[in-house]
């Protein structure tokens, strides 16, 4: 990936870049950017390969707006972020398909929503974050948890119970890599 990252970005600095500087900015977005799409595109075709397309498209949108406030684990590398994120949505995909009990599911809530709002949010080593910035994604945090909970307690109340059960999951999972996050952050 980091080869097709370079091309592409050479040939866009070869119409319209200034310098060698511009072209590594330049560069390292495609690279996210083309990472984060495979990573879509695998946990798509792992939600397909389950036959639970609609509980890994609302796990990965849940998830991610919560993920990107309260944090959690990082991997090292980008090659195990994908192993490891695919890993969990295959975790998260069984989880949802086999546990078919209401009070495990509400078990999953209380412990993931109680660990997002304990330790959330959780900085990282490459990116710290200041006192002001922590206020701002706890904020955040707390307004995406709520948000999550309400869709959650509608889902109950409908009778949607793949929503239900997948929104459990969702904070459960996060939950679980906030711990992670917090303790690889104490092992470096």
């Amino acid at each position: 990936m980091s080869n097709f990252s370079k091309k592409i970005s050479a040939f866009v600095c070869d119409i319209d870049c200034n310098d060698k500087d511009e072209q590594s900015i330049i560069e390292f977005g495609i690279s996210i950017m083309l990472s984060k799409l495979l990573n879509l595109v695998t946990e798509v075709i792992i939600g397909c390969l389950f036959s639970m397309l609609f509980e890994a498209i609302v796990f990965l949108i849940a998830f991610s707006f919560l993920r990107s406030y309260a944090g959690g684990f990082h991997a090292s590398s980008s090659g195990k972020c994908y192993i490891f994120s695919s890993l969990t949505m295959v975790a998260a995909l069984l989880i949802i398909k086999y546990v078919d009990n209401f009070f495990a599911n509400c078990i999953f809530v209380l412990l993931g929503t109680s660990l997002c709002l304990i330790f959330a949010p959780v900085e990282s080593k490459n990116k710290p974050l200041d006192i002001i910035e922590k206020s701002v994604y706890r904020k955040r945090t707390v307004l995406t948890l709520a948000l999550v909970l309400i869709v959650l307690v509608l889902a109950f109340f409908l009778h949607i119970d793949m929503l239900f059960k997948t929104l459990s999951v969702v904070l459960l999972v996060e939950g679980i890599m906030i711990v992670f996050g917090k303790v690889n952050l104490m092992l470096y």
